[in-house]
């Protein structure tokens, strides 16, 4: 009957606690906060305190007490959190690097591999040039301008292979004197593209 009495005065305390605090939300959101509210009280208070024999001023020490104790383990989660929050930004820029040094890597063996097969279309593209298939050697020159973009040298090549084409098998006249123009546009300090105009008939 005693515990009964006991319980029963916590219970009041406990409502009195509520609205001294104002018209705020409830302390206990579940069962489970609710029974981790009553280990804390019992920690402060002692497992067997009377609260229906305490003194008002006992009990308002106990509240405040216990309204500490909760911002310590509020705060205490929330570091926490912090940390967990902390460690997992961590492991995954960790895991970034990781892919973008992967990344990197692969580049380098391509590259190797792109820049020898490069070199080859170049050296097939001039051997057609000396061999006077000059329609062979543009074919060749324009697939490495494509694996190797904005390059001087193989433009140059692809605009010298027109202006063959044109003087000496007159053909594509027209599109070869369009493709100088635009080279000459995109590099307009390289005279020897200008030369080229003179091989295409107006």
């Amino acid at each position: 009957m005693g515990n009964f009495g006991s319980a029963q005065a916590m219970i009041t305390v406990l409502k009195n606690n509520k609205a001294l605090l104002g018209n705020r939300k409830s302390l206990f959101r579940s069962k489970k906060d609710y029974i981790s509210s009553k280990r804390t009280y019992d920690s402060i208070s002692g497992k067997f305190f009377d609260y229906k024999t305490a003194s008002p001023e006992l009990l308002e020490e106990i509240r405040q007490k216990f309204i500490k104790e909760r911002r310590k383990e509020a705060i205490k989660n929330g570091l926490l959190l912090t940390f967990i929050i902390c460690v997992c930004s961590f492991l995954t820029y960790l895991f970034f690097i990781s892919e973008t040094n992967s990344l990197n890597k692969i580049s380098y063996e391509i590259a190797p591999k792109e820049t020898k097969q490069f070199r080859l279309i170049i050296k097939d593209g001039d051997e057609w040039i000396d061999a006077g298939k000059f329609e062979n050697a543009i074919i060749q020159y324009t697939r490495a301008a494509k694996l190797f973009p904005n390059q001087f040298e193989v433009e140059y090549r692809i605009c010298l292979g027109y202006s063959y084409l044109c003087r000496y098998d007159q053909k594509e006249c027209q599109k070869g004197k369009e493709i100088v123009l635009q080279a000459i546009e995109k590099y307009p300090n390289e005279n020897k593209l200008k030369e080229l105009l003179q091989f295409f008939s107006d």
